[in-house]
């Protein structure tokens, strides 16, 4: 949160408060540690072709590990003509919010939340004239275990103990996905 300054030329931040207790629409006392380890490397086989390949290994102590590999080639198949294929993987844990809000009226948290997941394969070609540089692309990606918002809004809408709230939650839904 920002506001003006007594000069009305600048922002300066809000004052922060922390929510606790009852008010509180986050679990308390929650801790997240993560430790991860990256290794790549890059292999030159033939004068044209470059491949590389890599994989992070990520611990999270409250949703678990993640192994996301990646491999990449490309292939200089004239002076002025490259080929690229990649294939990756990515991985996003659930935030405290997902996992820990309470008593939200936007958020329902679900500590019960898996990690999103996704795929991606990549296909490219390059073509530099010297003057000009022409690049196409084609992906497909496949996405697991995709966390909605939209769940928790849904859930929202039904509960009758939000009935004073449902105009505000309507106006700060269209105000997120419209803006």
């Amino acid at each position: 949160n920002f506001g003006l300054t007594s000069t009305g030329t600048g922002f300066t931040p809000a004052p922060q408060i922390k929510y606790q207790g009852v008010v509180n629409w986050l679990k308390e006392g929650l801790e997240r540690r993560i430790v991860s380890a990256y290794l790549q490397d890059q292999y030159t086989g033939v004068d044209k072709l470059t491949v590389t390949a890599g994989v992070r290994i990520d611990h999270y102590n409250d949703v678990g590990n993640a192994v996301t590999p990646r491999i990449g080639a490309v292939y200089q198949w004239s002076s002025r003509q490259t080929l690229k294929l990649q294939y990756s993987d990515a991985f996003r844990p659930p935030s405290f919010l997902e996992l820990y809000s309470q008593k939200n009226p936007l958020v329902n948290g679900n500590p019960d939340i898996k990690p999103e997941r996704m795929h991606n394969l990549e296909a490219g070609y390059v073509y530099n004239s010297g003057q000009h540089i022409f690049r196409a692309t084609a992906f497909a990606s496949d996405l697991q275990d995709i966390i909605s918002q939209l769940d928790a809004v849904e859930r929202a809408r039904d509960d009758p103990a939000l009935d004073g709230l449902r105009p505000l939650i309507a106006r700060t839904v269209l105000e997120v996905f419209l803006v």
